[in-house]
């Protein structure tokens, strides 16, 4: 373009006045303050519904009302998996009411448990933390639905395993509704 330029006669001139202006723009920059954070004052243990959180495989704990209770035949499959590309499906936890300490919400048992065994016996950083999907508490038969989905979908679930955890199911949607719902 340059030389198409000189050929035509053209010759590129500086704009003085422009180039005065923008180094005045940025000296006047310099001496502005920076605006205000907007997370300012916001507690650091904030979590908002599906925000991502990166956090210690120990620091989360198993969901304790988990329906699968055989173990998952594609363990060592999942293992290895985790260990060459870590885990690409984010964990989802959530928190009880007055709870300190993260919990699976929708599945993950498996994967937790694979990623704690990998990080035990290696002691490699690359699996002491792995990022995570919040969910704000809803409600007890929330979490226990999204583990029987989530086990259903990810791994075949004994049929003893199905039917207790739909049992579960309906027991504490009882509770929660206090209302007789059906088989």
């Amino acid at each position: 373009i340059a030389d198409i330029a000189e050929k035509r006669g053209l010759v590129a001139t500086p704009n003085a006045a422009r180039d005065r202006l923008k180094q005045q723009q940025v000296a006047d920059s310099l001496h502005r303050p920076n605006p205000p954070s907007a997370t300012a004052g916001m507690a650091l243990d904030y979590e908002a519904d599906d925000s991502r959180l990166e956090l210690f495989v120990n620091d989360i704990d198993y969901y304790d009302h988990n329906p699968r209770t055989a173990m998952n035949a594609e363990f060592e499959a999942i293992k290895e998996s985790i260990r060459e590309n870590l885990i690409m499906s984010p964990l989802v936890v959530t928190k009880r009411p007055g709870a300190r300490r993260y919990m699976l919400s929708a599945g993950g048992n498996t994967r937790l448990k694979a990623i704690q065994e990998l990080y035990l016996e290696t002691q490699n950083p690359r699996y002491a933390k792995t990022t995570c999907t919040y969910r704000a508490w809803r409600s007890e038969s929330y979490v226990l639905a999204g583990h029987l989905i989530e086990n259903e979908v990810r791994g075949d679930m004994t049929f003893w395993d199905k039917a207790n955890g739909v049992l579960q199911l309906r027991k504490q949607l009882q509770q929660e509704t206090e209302k007789n719902i059906s088989l």
